[in-house]
């Protein structure tokens, strides 16, 4: 049942997940709408520090012992425009990773792709970030790897989703290069990898038997069975 439903959806909406990888994360928000490129304004600093003090990754606090950085950096945004680009793009890949995961695998892979890529942003980016966008890209790293995992059962679908998960991705990584947008692209790749790992490890593996579907991936979650 679960292989049908996640067939007819794909059918459906080939390249429906990778609407979820377009989004416009942390300080590109704050550079589009309070620096100009460099610009800074005293409101603009004002808001960003009292993100900071309300649990945003900010390198020299976590360094201090307050790791819980590390994860409630993702509940904070810069702004409006900033939450609801993450809320929509959530919405988009969230249902999809969930209907072919389940709530509970989904709900760990956003949690470590969260983690994941405050991580990688704690040690090579010193400039403090805040926002979801680390987490959309970990769920469609394990969107991209149970696709790729079930080729043969999807076909032609899984290519042109694949397709265009990378190219969606290629794009936010051209963008992050602007110097003016100062996007996170560290929390982008470590969200993404965290996710893509996850997946492979904990995520669905469906195998064809004579009684139909039946998932079994390589490690299993002891609350799942």
């Amino acid at each position: 049942m679960q292989g049908q439903n996640a067939r007819r959806f794909l059918r459906k909406h080939p390249h429906k997940v990778c609407v979820a990888a377009i989004t416009l994360p942390d300080d590109q928000f704050s550079a589009l709408h309070h620096r100009r490129c460099g610009v800074r304004t005293a409101d603009a600093d004002a808001r960003m520090a009292a993100r900071s003090s309300a649990g945003a990754r900010d390198n020299s606090m976590i360094g201090q012992g307050q790791y819980y950085r590390l994860l409630t950096a993702m509940l904070l945004h810069i702004g409006l425009v900033h939450l609801l680009c993450n809320c929509f793009s959530l919405n988009t890949v969230g249902p999809i990773v969930e209907m072919l995961f389940g709530t509970e695998r989904m709900v760990i892979t956003y949690i470590l792709a969260s983690l994941g890529g405050n991580l990688l942003s704690f040690s090579l980016n010193q400039a403090s970030s805040m926002g979801a966008s680390g987490v959309v890209f970990g769920l469609v790293g394990a969107f991209g790897v149970y696709v790729l995992r079930h080729r043969e059962l999807y076909g032609k679908r899984s290519d042109r989703t694949l397709n265009s998960i990378m190219k969606t991705c290629l794009l936010n990584v051209c963008i992050g290069l602007i110097p003016c947008m100062r996007i996170n692209n560290c929390g982008h790749l470590g969200g993404a990898v965290v996710g893509a790992t996850v997946g492979y490890l904990f995520g669905p593996n469906l195998i064809k038997t004579r009684w139909g579907l039946v998932d079994q991936p390589l490690i299993a979650i002891p609350s799942l069975r």
